[in-house]
């Protein structure tokens, strides 16, 4: 029977696994204990054992390549049998981990500004002494009332709230109106002048420059999962605490 063979936790902290060199290669008969593959982890480079008898039929994780804790990386079985099955159930899988999450920042805008007027009115609403002198007086409060994606997006925006009417429950300024004025904005910047700058002619003699010393070329090397633990581990040790 078909086994898989999954990216195995080599280290406590191991939380993906970049495959050095595999020991096997397709076809080549594998016995259980026996080193198949050699493993980059954050910690070091590791042998990865078979852990069941037959043929390596499939190798799905070149070497070179990452591939997470428990993701299917090759497929050990018979010669002939066959193992179509478990190769869909890993493009399955990874159609699974590729595909978009839902968006949920657009039902929380909704859900934020689609609030009730009595709780707007409530949260707005003075209590106690301050409600009967604000009867008392007549006068209207010069609290403004914002959801909080308006706000965020006017502090971004630099727009003054109180410049701005709000469209909303009690006078509640919402995410339209936010992009309204901002929509203002950009057409008030549209038809703004335009400024004719003069062109700034070239030198007839550029400058030159003297040659670095001891310069030599250098080239980009694929960083091994180790270096990029150590790296992710430094930028956190610099953090605050």
């Amino acid at each position: 029977m078909a086994t898989q063979v999954v990216m195995p936790k080599l280290s406590p902290t191991m939380e993906e696994g970049q495959i050095a060199r595999w020991l096997k290669q397709e076809g080549d008969k594998v016995s259980m204990g026996e080193p198949l593959a050699e493993i980059d982890t954050d910690k070091a480079t590791m042998e990865m054992q078979a852990l069941s008898n037959g043929v390596l039929r499939k190798i799905l994780i070149k070497e070179g390549e990452s591939a997470p804790l428990g993701q299917m990386i090759a497929v050990i079985g018979e010669p002939d049998e066959d193992i179509s099955a478990l190769l869909k159930q890993k493009d399955a899988s990874a159609q699974v981990q590729d595909a978009p999450q839902p968006d949920k920042t657009e039902k929380i805008e909704a859900a934020a500004e689609q609030r009730p007027a009595a709780e707007t009115s409530k949260a707005t609403a003075p209590s106690g002494n301050g409600a009967q002198r604000a009867a008392g007086d007549g006068q209207p409060s010069d609290r403004l009332v914002v959801s909080p994606i308006a706000a965020r997006m006017a502090a971004e925006a630099g727009i003054n709230l109180r410049s701005l009417t709000g469209s909303g429950p009690g006078g509640r300024i919402i995410k339209r109106d936010i992009e309204a004025a901002m929509s203002k904005g950009e057409e008030a910047a549209e038809q703004a002048p335009q400024r004719h700058l003069r062109a700034v002619e070239p030198s007839r003699h550029p400058a030159q420059f003297p040659p670095i010393e001891g310069a030599s070329p250098y080239r980009d090397e694929p960083t091994s999962t180790m270096r990029q633990t150590i790296a992710r581990r430094l930028v956190t040790s610099i953090g605050p605490v």
